[in-house]
């Protein structure tokens, strides 16, 4: 997973499920919402 975390490479689905598995949360914990990757900005007023 280095590379993921140096931005080499994304990260898939599976993987993704597997880090939510492991810590035990739901997939959209680890995901922000559609509205924070629109316009962050609009969030931190």
């Amino acid at each position: 997973m280095g590379r993921v975390e140096r931005g080499e490479q994304n990260i898939s689905i599976q993987n993704l499920i597997q880090i939510a598995f492991a810590l035990n949360v739901e997939v959209g914990v680890l995901v922000p919402a559609l509205s924070e990757l629109i316009n962050p900005a609009i969030n931190k007023l």
